[in-house]
Formats: structure tokens, sequence, C-alpha cells
């Protein structure tokens, strides 16, 4: 036989599942997604509101060179001759040159001695005959002997004055007058625009020459001031060098 089941069992049971499936299933109100919160915003002002401008770094203005605290007391154009350009620069390098000169003396007399030696010793059979690479090294040294004595020490003014007059045809300011204006503190060329200042005070010292005033900027650098073209500008250029030479103590040498 078979058993019976309880009456409503098999509907009670559907109506329990059902129950907690309703029970299980989330409510619709909590299924629907939140919308995101929107970020707090601080009410602003419409200037605060503007975007903030870059500050545009403010052009430093090119520093120009000071004047002189004194007017101009006279204006002087000259050439710079090629007789000038060569004293000046013998005055400039006076002990260097003397120096080359004598080495080049010295060693050239020597290199000629040892070569004659040599050559009277081999001939009169001291020493062996001579190979013919001793024969090409007695040559060599000889005839640099004899270039060294005859270019450096007999014809060294005409080989420096060559090369000074090409260096001359080859200056900017060659075949060109420099103006200067003289004032009580210094000296400023403005040669086609340019102005290049020279202060009393900050100068090394002072030659002059028959022909030439040197104003030396330092050991190396001078400013070149022929006299043979100032006329009148001669007197009042020597007396202003005086006058600075004695207010910035500086030395001046007359030759």
């Amino acid at each position: 036989m078979r058993e019976q089941e309880p009456f409503g069992g098999e509907a009670a049971q559907q109506t329990q599942d059902a129950n907690l499936q309703e029970n299980e299933a989330p409510a619709p109100e909590a299924q629907q997604e939140q919308p995101p919160a929107e970020p707090q915003q601080e009410e602003t002002s419409p200037e605060q509101a503007q975007p903030e401008q870059a500050e545009e770094p403010e052009e430093e203005e090119e520093s120009e060179p000071e004047g002189f605290s004194t007017p101009v007391l006279f204006t002087l154009e000259f050439p710079i001759r090629l007789e000038d350009f060569i004293e000046f620069h013998k005055l400039m390098s006076a002990g260097a040159l003397g120096k080359q000169r004598r080495r080049s003396i010295l060693w050239g007399g020597a290199e000629v001695a040892i070569s004659a030696l040599y050559l009277i010793l081999s001939f009169t059979g001291v020493f062996a005959p001579m190979t013919t690479f001793q024969w090409i090294l007695i040559g060599v040294l000889l005839a640099v002997g004899l270039y060294s004595l005859v270019v450096g020490g007999l014809f060294y003014e005409k080989t420096l004055r060559r090369m000074l007059t090409r260096q001359y045809t080859q200056a900017s300011f060659h075949n060109l007058k420099l103006k200067m204006e003289f004032h009580e503190d210094g000296v400023e060329e403005v040669t086609n625009g340019t102005h290049l200042v020279t202060r009393f005070a900050d100068i090394y010292g002072i030659l002059a020459t028959p022909s030439l005033f040197m104003i030396r900027v330092d050991p190396r650098r001078s400013v070149l001031i022929p006299r043979a073209t100032l006329g009148e500008g001669d007197a009042k250029l020597d007396a202003l060098l005086t006058r600075a030479a004695e207010n910035y103590g500086k030395r001046r040498v007359d030759q």
C-alpha cells in the first residue's frame, strides 16, 4: 500500500519556499543605485572665478656703461700711421723682442761653431771619416745656424718690420680716423658708433715719447695716440695726462 501524505504537506512546503524567496529578494528601492554625491564647491566671486594669469617675467634692462662725471674738454681725430704702429709694438714688447733676438744670435752661433768644429776635426783625421748621414746632419745644422744668425740677428729689424706691416694692413683701424673725447677723468673712443671708455683711475700708467702718447690700460694693452697729427691738441692732451698722473697717483714715463 502506498502511504498517504499528510493533508496540505506539499502545498504548505511550496508556500513556505515562496515566502523565503520573497524575503531574500531586495526591495525595488534598494536595487536602484544611488547617484554619486556631487563634490561640494565653495561659492566664489566672479573675480575669484577668473583663471589666474601667470605673471610675465620682467625683462632685465641692459645696464649701460656709466658716463663720465665731467664734461668733454676737447675732441681729437687722428689716423694710426704705419710708423706709429711699429713704434707702438716695439715699446710694448721691447723686452721680449730683445730676448728673442739675443736667443737667435746665441743658438745660431753655437750651431755654426759646432758644425765648423766637427768638420775641422774630421778633415784633420781626429775623427773617423764621416758617413753620408753625418754629412747630411752637419749640413742641416750649419744651415740652421746661419739662418738664425742672418735673419734673427743681422736682418732682425727688417724681418720685424715686414711682419708688422702685414698686421697693419689687416687691422680694423687701417685707413680710418679714430675719434676720441677727452674728459678730466678719462677718455672715450667714439669711432663709428663704438664707445670704449677708459678711466684714468683704472689705468696702469702713462707713457709719452716724442711721437706717441700711450695710456696703458694694463701691462699688455694701451690706448695709442700719435702726436704727429694732433696739432694744437698735443699740448692740451699733454697737460691733461700730466694732471691725471698727479690726481690719480699714476706713473708717467717720458722717453
